[in-house]
């Protein structure tokens, strides 16, 4: 694969997106719990959702690695 995956197609009028941009497709298999708290986070469908709570977790973990080295 290119490295304009996820982004700008030849003829089809997309415009290229930065790296930090592209997102790439995955499949998990999640309990109904799992995807009852995943969709608890705000977002228009699931992966919006899932990735709300990823950065969550991000600054979360930031927060604790900082008071841990107080």
């Amino acid at each position: 694969m290119d490295n304009s995956w996820g982004g700008v197609r030849e003829g089809s009028g997309r415009k290229k997106l930065p790296e930090k941009d592209k997102k790439k497709g995955y499949t998990f298999q999640l309990t109904y719990d799992e995807i009852t708290f995943i969709e608890s986070f705000e977002g228009k469908n699931r992966s919006e959702s899932l990735r709300e709570l990823v950065d969550e977790y991000k600054i979360l973990k930031k927060q604790i690695e900082k008071s841990n080295l107080e």
